[in-house]
This record gives C-alpha cells, structure tokens and sequence, in this order.
C-alpha cells in the first residue's frame, strides 16, 4: 500500500512539473530568476555540471512546489512563529517586519552614519535645496519610516534597540546642527532637520491611536498611514489637504509582500482613494535614459505610476520615490494640476534634466528609511 501512495506522489509530482520553465512563480514569490532548464551536454565537462543545474532547475520548477511551500511557510509563522525567509522578522500578533537593506542594525543603532558620509548627505541636500529654491521651485527630501520605527511594540523582545542614534535621527541632527537623539515619538517632527528635509516619524507614530497605519504582513504603510504622511506633505507646502472618509474610498486586494517573501500565498484587502479629476497624461521626457548607466538596476519602468492632470490643482509636481509612493499617488494626483512620478534615485543632473522638461513647482525625492544607507546621488 504505502509503495503505492509513494509512487502515485511521484507520479503526480512529475505530472504536474512545470518543463518549460515558464512558469513566474518563483519570481512572484521569491523575487528571482528561477533556474533555467540546461541544454543537453555535448561535452565531458557540460556532463559533468548537468546533474547540479538539473537540479537545480528542477528545484525550481517540480509540480506542486508552490503548494507545498506555502504549506511549509504557514505552518512555520503560525506554529513555530518563524520564517522560512532570512529577510522576514517573525513579530508578536503576526505582525511581519522587513529586515532586508540593514534595516535592523539600524532598528538596533548598530549601523550608524560616518562623519564623513552625515557631511556628505548634509552637502547634497543643500545644494538641492539651494538649487531649487534659486528658482523659485519647492523641494522636499521625504523619509517614509520603516515598519518597525513606528511599530515597536510588536518587534521580537530579543531584538532590543541599544544606546545611540538611527541613521535618521543622525540625519535630523546633523542638518539641524544639533545632538543626534531617538526623536521618533516626540512631538511632531516634520520641521525638524532643515527646510528640506521631511521626517515623518512623529507624525506615524503620534496618528497610532487613530488606527492602524502600517499592514501586518506586508512592508509598507496601509492607506491610512499614507493619508497621514500626505497631510504632512501638502502641510509643509501651504496647500490644502483632500478630506478622507469612506464616500471617497475603493476597497482592492493585495498580495503582502513580507508574506509572499515568506512563501505564504496569502491575500489583503484595503482602501485606496477613487480619483474623480486626476486623469492619466503623458510625460515630457522619458526617465528609462536615466537607466542608460546601470543596466538591470531597475526591474520596474520609471513611470509605473502614470503622470496625471487634474485641472483644479494649484502646483506641478515631480516626485522620485520608491514604492512607499504608491499609495501616496492618489491623494497627490488629485492635488496638483500636473503630477509626475519617476520611480528612480536620481543624480542631481538627471532631477535637474526632469526638471527642465517638466517645469514642476514642486519636487519630491522620497525614501524609505532603509535606503538611507545608500548615499544621495551627486
């Protein structure tokens, strides 16, 4: 009986393999390329190396695979409160935490900034907002907080922040002039660290009370915390805010990231606001040359979020910005009269080339606070 059952999982198992290698799969869920099926060996040495990269192909692509890894990733983070993935933090609540890009040294202030590099970001940033403010245009470097900096509470006990600064709170200090120091739940902080820079810290964790800002299982702010930070934003540039209530709210569906990463095919649901004037439009320039210098740096297009018109708007926008934007591009697109997004980290000459071809009155660089630990472009 049992040889049986074995060799009609087998069977099924090779039935159900996937041998052209199409399937996406292990892109989706695991954010590579799976392995490719190897051409058959016409030398000793191809001989040689094809079992290991048969293998290995096969790994990637043997029937139910997907299946039996979400099975494995759910009894994992339900039962043993571990992830099979080495960049997810398994939380208290079944609260998910990214730990990717050092994000948790720096959770832990054990990835601080050099002398050398806080100079080096303070230079950058001053020169921008020299730039911009020549020409009469408003600048705004916005740090969108990691999941983690406004969620604590649901962090594991053992991950305990020590003595010291983050990056960001480093940043803050050096731009201020003053003492590096943890100002994450202190007042409201959006005018701290410089004109130009826009730390939304406070403002998260001080809108906690009002619900919940950020997804369990996924890295990002949810709709409401992009709300908040879209208030801080328009706030810091004189123009009004949209209201948020459930007239002007759609509901879609998502696939968490810190789940997905986990090999958990699991699903959300959310808000998003219905846009009733902005309108896709075309852009001036097309960003993809910005990309001419570092082939296969960005997998997604530059303009995955469409340029937008909305003729009750009162200003231009260029927004760089990573995928914290995403969820901020509604509100943004029914504030201004012209929004374009370009889903990049520029150099100084490629913001003053979009600049030129766009005519913003408003330029944002966003940033999630991980990727502090990669320098502004010069």
């Amino acid at each position: 009986m049992l040889p049986a059952l074995f060799l009609a999982v087998i069977g099924l198992v090779l039935a159900c393999t996937d041998w052209t290698g199409r399937s996406d799969s292990v892109s989706r869920l695991e954010m590579r390329p799976p392995a490719p099926m190897p051409a058959l060996p016409h030398s000793l040495s191809a001989l040689a190396a094809y079992p290991e990269k048969f293998g290995a192909f096969f790994a990637d692509h043997f029937g139910l695979r997907r299946q039996m890894i979400a099975l494995r990733s759910r009894i994992a983070l339900k039962l043993l409160r571990k992830s099979t993935s080495p960049v997810v933090v398994v939380g208290s609540g079944g609260w998910l935490f990214y730990s990717g890009d050092r994000s948790i040294e720096n959770y832990l202030r054990q990835a601080p900034f050099s002398t050398a590099e806080l100079d080096e970001w303070a230079t950058r940033l001053h020169e921008r907002e020299a730039w911009f403010a020549a020409r009469g245009i408003a600048y705004l470097f916005v740090v969108a907080p990691d999941k983690q900096t406004v969620y604590p509470e649901y962090m594991p006990r053992s991950l305990e922040p020590g003595p010291g600064a983050a990056r960001l709170d480093q940043l803050v200090a050096r731009l201020a002039g003053g003492r590096a120091e943890n100002i994450a739940s202190g007042a409201d902080a959006i005018s701290a660290g410089g004109d130009a820079l826009l730390d939304l810290r406070a403002t998260l964790v001080n809108a906690k009370r009002d619900g919940q800002l950020y997804f369990m299982r996924d890295s990002h702010w949810n709709d409401r915390g992009a709300y908040r930070a879209y208030r801080a934003i328009v706030r810091r540039l004189s123009l009004p805010a949209l209201p948020r209530d459930a007239r002007t709210l759609g509901r879609y569906t998502l696939s968490p990231d810190l789940a997905r990463l986990s090999g958990a095919n699991e699903t959300d649901t959310d808000t998003t606001l219905i846009t009733r004037c902005a309108v896709p439009a075309p852009a001036a320039l097309e960003a993809g040359v910005f990309d001419r210098g570092h082939p296969g740096r960005y997998p997604t297009g530059a303009y995955d979020i469409p340029p937008t018109v909305c003729p009750r708007g009162r200003a231009r926008l260029v927004m760089f910005h990573d995928s914290f934007a995403d969820a901020l591009a509604p509100y943004l697109s029914e504030t201004f009269a012209r929004a374009v997004y370009v889903r990049r980290q520029p150099t100084f000459a490629q913001t003053q080339q979009m600049v030129a071809a766009e005519h913003p009155t408003v330029v944002i660089e966003e940033r999630v606070e991980r990727q502090l630990i990669e320098p502004l472009l010069p």
